[in-house]
């Protein structure tokens, strides 16, 4: 029986691509796939409710048992969408009658305009954007339809850091969050989306009750490959599910020109290149090869960059445990180097600064006794073999522990 890990040339992770793209081709691999593997994999990757579309239309593909785990994961993330999408009409009713436009973002967008089904994908909270000079009556709006927020007695830290939206507020029985964004990234990074065109290329959608403003396809795709770049691929195969989606949606109306422009204003060239390029790799949803060289060459990679990038990229797509066996923090801070317009020398100085400053820290945690230069040394000579025996020993017991339960259940 074999334990799952995210290697991209198993038969579970081929066949996940597969159904992650809709394809029924996936009948000519299933006799060869291990179940249990590929649920795990389904689960752990945020895409199980896009493999569940897949395999219910390819009919005697899949065992009834892994079936009904399927089926639970899509009806459970339909269930929680159309909670969060009834109270958030109450919200959207409520800013509308104070005359505050407001635009849905990322998975709320994507869901009004991209899925269309609410069992396809997960939705942790709902991103809304205002405009600067609206963001203290749509806080107040916020609180009028008893929304309240998640970490009181922060207000002040999210006025005075470079944060993008509001303090996030929650419904009192938690089925709604909402973060009030007024800007589409963190102020101050290398990325600065012209936010008054993304209004101005907004488009009405009917909800409910109410009319919404959504991002145009070139503006949402771009916002996309943009969130997941910031956040180091956070949710890796979901994100660029969702890039894959919103690109075979828009199809011929897509906006590619569009896209390319607003890549070279915003600084955002490289971020767009590297998402659609693993998208394209990955998902195969047909973006044009001519926007990709655009993109290449708006980036301006020096001799390398790409090369550690991509390499990095593809790693972190498919690997959500770690870049073999690495730590997450050294994965995005090797991503935030490699995704930094810099030479290639600068970056690997840069994240080895990061990793020391880390090392120090993990090291002055594990052993506070020690003064001040003897941590030092622990740190450079003992403390990344304590970090290594620690994780080989944790690999191993999630591997065992996997197997135990599948043959618990087998």
């Amino acid at each position: 029986m074999r334990s799952w890990r995210p290697d991209r040339t198993s038969p579970e992770m081929r066949f996940l691509l597969a159904a992650c793209r809709d394809d029924i081709s996936v009948r000519a691999a299933a006799g060869t796939i291990d179940w249990d593997v590929l649920l795990a994999l389904a689960a752990a990757m945020g895409v199980a409710p896009l493999v569940y579309r897949t395999l219910r239309h390819a009919r005697g593909v899949t065992p009834e048992p892994v079936m009904a785990a399927l089926r639970r994961y899509y009806a459970e993330t339909a269930a929680s969408n159309l909670r969060q999408s009834y109270r958030l009409e109450n919200v959207l009713r409520t800013l509308a009658e104070r005359s505050i436009p407001a635009m849905l973002l990322k998975g709320a967008a994507l869901l009004r305009l991209v899925y269309r089904d609410p069992g396809l994908r997960p939705m942790r909270d709902v991103d809304l954007l205002v405009r600067h000079g609206d963001l203290q009556r749509g806080i107040d709006a916020l609180m009028a339809c008893g929304l309240l927020p998640v970490q009181p007695g922060r207000e002040e830290e999210y006025k005075r850091d470079p944060h993008h939206h509001w303090v996030p507020c929650v419904t009192p029985d938690g089925s709604l969050v909402v973060e009030l964004h007024y800007a589409l990234v963190p102020r101050g990074g290398p990325v600065e989306p012209v936010i008054e065109d993304v209004w101005q290329r907004a488009q009405f959608a009917a909800g409910n009750t109410v009319s919404v403003l959504l991002p145009s396809p070139a503006d949402l795709l771009l916002h996309l490959c943009i969130h997941s770049s910031i956040d180091a691929l956070a949710y890796r195969l979901r994100s660029l599910c969702d890039v894959a989606e919103t690109v075979r949606w828009a199809g011929t109306d897509a906006g590619w020109d569009g896209l390319v422009e607003s890549a070279r204003q915003w600084n955002a060239a490289r971020e767009a290149y590297c998402i659609l390029l693993l998208t394209e790799e990955i998902l195969a949803p047909g973006i044009p090869v001519h926007v990709l060289q655009l993109l290449k060459e708006l980036s301006g990679f020096h001799t390398g960059e790409e090369v550690l990038l991509l390499g990095v990229a593809r790693q972190m797509a498919l690997r959500p445990e770690g870049l073999y066996g690495a730590p997450h923090w050294f994965q995005e801070k090797t991503w935030e180097w490699a995704i930094t317009p810099a030479g290639l020398l600068r970056k690997m100085a840069g994240m080895t600064g990061s990793l020391w400053d880390a090392l120090q820290v993990s090291a002055r945690a594990g052993r506070p006794d020690l003064p001040a230069g003897r941590a030092r040394c622990y740190a450079a000579a003992g403390h990344p073999f304590v970090l290594l025996w620690r994780r080989i020993t944790a690999a191993a017991r999630q591997t065992h522990d996997a197997d135990d339960s599948i043959r618990t259940r087998n």
